[in-house]
């Protein structure tokens, strides 16, 4: 937990420039809603109401075996990419044959506790669950409410809708081709935590601004590693 509090301050830093300039399941994708804007999207920030799309559900026969807490699982695969909304999920696989687990784009968390933060995931990910095998792994996600807590053990999360916001979706082709998941930057901490408080600033000039993407959001993107 000080590792993760030293990392959230030190991503804060990277971010504060951001912020101030913005302030002057199947594979059928969800229906985007155009008739929104920034700062006023259900469920993020502090619009009112909860977050809008297709309601995410696990594939048969792959069920969790407790609830997903907001800190590292401490064992198993990290997948994802963000700080302040850490998910340790556990699940059992019921089958014989091992099964594929798509995580899509624009996934959301929604924490029971509305003083934490929501998260999402903004590069979809894929794990494989082995056949009548337990399986745990820690998911890390941007925040979509930045006034709220950071996940910590007393956070308890559900799965939520996959997004069908026009203005993350443009964010989320923005970023498809980059690199910025934590197994991408093997041994390369500080360009990971880079990568990531770019990403997390645009995340909040969408969920809690009403400008949306600025131009710094734009070049700061533009400039990350691709894949």
């Amino acid at each position: 937990m000080q590792i993760k509090r030293f990392l959230i301050v030190a991503m804060l830093f990277l971010i504060i420039p951001a912020v101030f300039q913005s302030c002057g399941k199947d594979d059928t994708e969800p229906e985007q809603n155009t008739d929104e804007t920034p700062g006023n999207i259900p469920g993020m920030g502090e619009a009112e109401g909860s977050p809008e799309g297709d309601l995410f559900k696990l594939p048969e026969g792959i069920r969790l075996t407790g609830s997903m807490i907001g800190i590292d699982c401490n064992d198993g695969d990290e997948l994802g990419s963000g700080i302040n909304v850490t998910v340790c999920i556990k699940l059992y696989n019921e089958k014989s044959e091992n099964v594929e687990l798509n995580l899509p784009t624009g996934l959301v968390f929604v924490c029971d506790d509305a003083s934490y933060q929501n998260g999402m995931l903004l590069q979809g990910t894929k794990i494989i669950l082995p056949g009548k095998t337990n399986t745990n792994f820690t998911l890390f996600l941007y925040c979509i409410n930045a006034a709220r807590g950071s996940s910590d053990s007393d956070a308890i999360f559900q799965f939520g809708p996959v997004t069908k916001s026009a203005l993350i979706k443009e964010l989320a082709d923005l970023i498809s081709t980059k690199k910025i998941n934590l197994a991408e930057y093997q041994g390369e901490t500080l360009g990971y935590y880079e990568a990531v408080s770019a990403v997390q600033s645009a995340v909040w000039s969408i969920t809690d601004s009403p400008d949306g993407l600025t131009d710094y959001d734009r070049e700061a993107i533009a400039q990350l590693p691709n894949k």
